[in-house]
């Protein structure tokens, strides 16, 4: 389940960021990012199953840094 999810976002995030580079049209970054977040989440709890909890972790703390740059974005952009 997990992992047609975190392949469902990721197609959802390289779709949203082609066509940001190549219309040039950067309204589409908060949803990129949003999904960016959700598909490291999703990969750092396949991690942290699997054993490698110092993958885990560090996903998790990636996630985090992209929900306050998401918050940011909200806020400020």
């Amino acid at each position: 389940m997990l992992k047609i999810l975190g392949i469902i976002l990721a197609v959802i995030t390289i779709s949203i960021s082609g066509y940001g580079l190549i219309t040039d049209d950067h309204s589409f970054t908060p949803l990129m990012i949003t999904s960016l977040g959700a598909l490291m989440l999703i990969r750092s709890i396949e991690d942290y199953k699997e054993g490698n909890k110092l993958y885990a972790y560090f996903n998790i703390g990636v996630t985090g840094f992209m929900i306050f740059v998401l918050i940011q974005i909200f806020f400020y952009g």
